[in-house]
């Protein structure tokens, strides 16, 4: 089964507003075509497509609420990652996102399809640059420790 056209694509596409020299604002949508501008001029915003290194499988989703309410308490989805020829098991939740390489799967969000089909909704981020934080803070303590054995030595007055 299909799912229906979103009667407003434009507000959860992602989108630029260009502040014109004569004032004008024109919005450029990702899933709209091109702008015109002026005679002759135009602009558009389009998505491109990343291939990912891995395919990712929904099982199962699981949602515990806070008794009496309909607010989260915890999330989880059961993934089968597939990678290359090899497959295997995984829970993604909302604290503890999958680590593949350089790539990092949120869980973002949960709900149901049209049919009550459980939905998930995952943010993918590449992060090239993963261990920069151990390296700040590795610089960080041997600042520190330097500047503790001058203290220790008396180089403090």
């Amino acid at each position: 089964m299909a799912l229906a056209a979103d009667p407003l694509p434009e507000l959860n596409s992602p989108a630029l507003v260009l502040a014109l020299p004569d004032g004008r604002r024109q919005p450029l949508f990702a899933s709209g075509g091109e702008a015109v501008i002026a005679p002759g001029v135009g602009a558009a915003l389009r998505r491109t497509a990343t291939a990912m290194p891995f395919a990712l499988e929904l099982q199962r989703l699981r949602i515990e609420h806070h008794p009496g309410t309909a607010l989260p308490r915890h999330f989880a989805a059961e993934l089968l990652v597939h990678e290359g020829a090899a497959a295997r098991r995984v829970v993604v939740s909302m604290n503890q996102p999958l680590r593949l390489g350089p790539w990092t799967v949120y869980l973002q969000s949960y709900g149901e399809a049209f049919d009550g089909v459980p939905v998930a909704e995952f943010a993918v981020v590449r992060d090239r640059f993963q261990l920069s934080p151990y390296v700040a803070s590795a610089l960080m303590l041997a600042g520190l420790l330097l500047h503790l054995v001058q203290r220790l030595r008396g180089g403090q007055r």
